[in-house]
């Protein structure tokens, strides 16, 4: 008789021992060498792995013209940052001390004290471009830590060791949902400020151009910005060497409001996409191209 293949929770426990194992050894070693062990072994083993292939797809679709040298060149970049940004999350809490404060560079921290100072509710978007998780880290360490939109992990069992890693407070991570977007509408109501990652492939939402191509583009952030007249701070996060980040926070701006809803949240979008696409071109190879970005009927284009 054929063995049974395992069951999912025994699959959730192996990886959760082997999460807890690795954050434990990780928080031991220096910051250069766990960003480097990360980026070596995605950098060996993802090339093997179906999400190359639709990486590689991304690639044509968005950048057309380039030739085949420079899209493996792109490839092996977004192997090497994904697996740095997984080994990172292991020292997340460290990047903000005295001893590693030299890691992170920071422009545009006058556009977050205006807001503070404001009392306007801010919606900060940004991409996963480099470590995207150090957005948001950044503004934490210069004003009040924001609100942080995320998407729960498949595994229930490592949502605590991530959430722990993040650094943030439970009461400011927001799981996607129904639940997490009524806490998002009272902390904008009472002027908060929340962070949300709009580039991943959506089911839902809007097609709104990017990098050319209709791509589902979730609507959420232009509503609440419409509905709760939010500022919209852009927030832009670069690797320049090893474990070494630039964010920038760019100039905030407000959706224009015209009395058409619908035109008015396609046109929020449609900014939103063209920042982060700017921002994907200057540097292709620190974007998550892994996702299937686009939609299933342009598998074969």
């Amino acid at each position: 008789m054929a063995r049974q293949a395992p069951t999912k929770p025994v699959l959730y426990r192996l990886e959760a021992i082997l999460a807890y194992g690795l954050f434990g050894l990780f928080r031991l070693l220096p910051i250069d060498w766990v960003s480097c062990f990360g980026g070596k072994i995605a950098g060996w083993f993802g090339p093997m792995s179906r999400a190359h292939r639709t990486a590689r797809r991304n690639l044509a679709r968005a950048l057309p013209d380039l030739p085949e040298i420079e899209y493996q060149a792109i490839l092996a970049d977004v192997w090497n940052n994904f697996g740095r940004v997984m080994a990172e999350y292991a020292t997340l809490s460290r990047l903000g001390t005295a001893a590693e404060s030299d890691r992170v560079e920071v422009i545009g921290l006058e556009h977050i004290a205006t807001l503070a100072e404001s009392g306007r509710p801010t919606l900060m978007f940004a991409g996963h471009i480099a470590n995207w998780e150090v957005a948001a880290l950044a503004v934490g360490w210069n004003a009040t830590p924001p609100a942080l939109v995320y998407r729960e992990p498949n595994n229930p069992l490592i949502e605590n060791l991530l959430q722990r890693a993040r650094g943030h407070a439970a009461s400011t991570l927001i799981p996607k949902g129904a639940g997490g977007a009524r806490t998002i509408m009272r902390i904008l109501k009472a002027g908060g400020f929340v962070q949300m990652a709009v580039d991943q492939k959506m089911n839902t939402g809007l097609a709104i151009p990017f990098f050319g191509r209709d791509a589902m583009t979730g609507d959420a952030i232009a509503r609440l910005a419409l509905r709760y007249n939010c500022a919209i701070l852009p927030a832009n996060c670069e690797r320049l060497d090893g474990c070494r980040f630039r964010v920038t926070f760019e100039e905030p701006w407000y959706p224009e409001d015209t009395g058409d809803q619908g035109k008015d949240v396609r046109t929020t979008l449609f900014k939103i996409n063209q920042t982060i696409e700017e921002w994907i071109r200057r540097k292709p190879g620190q974007w998550l191209w892994l996702h299937n970005r686009w939609p299933r009927e342009e598998n074969n284009g």
